[in-house]
């Protein structure tokens, strides 16, 4: 009898630790209102022209790329999720459907975006 009342504890001890291990992480919102840019005179991948490159973070994990290429805006919307530094952007090209994925690392004042196969390493500046 004491070795079922024994084998019961340890199956409760054991049931209760699983599931308080299972609790969901709580995602960081702390990137929500931000702005980043860079301003780069003489971009290569766009032939030497100015592009200025923007990311904007909204309240509800909204998210925003902007590529002002030599005064035209390319503008791509979507969502984001961000957690310890690290985040996926998972956003769209207006008027498409087509959905792209950027990964992007924040330190400090410093977000560095992975698009295209490239970093762009940007600034807060709100």
């Amino acid at each position: 009898m004491k070795a079922i009342k024994l084998l019961l504890f340890f199956v409760a001890t054991a049931t209760m630790m699983t599931m308080s291990s299972c609790s969901k992480d709580k995602e960081d919102n702390s990137l929500a209102g931000t702005k980043w840019q860079l301003v780069n005179e003489q971009d290569a991948t766009y032939y030497g022209v100015k592009v200025i490159y923007t990311v904007t973070f909204g309240q509800n994990n909204e998210m925003t790329f902007t590529r002002n290429v030599d005064g035209t805006d390319f503008v791509m919307k979507g969502t984001y999720t961000y957690k310890d530094g690290e985040g996926v952007g998972l956003l769209c090209n207006e008027g498409d459907t087509t959905e792209y994925r950027l990964t992007f690392k924040v330190n400090g004042n410093t977000l560095s975006l992975n698009f295209s196969l490239r970093d762009i390493v940007m600034t807060k500046v709100q």
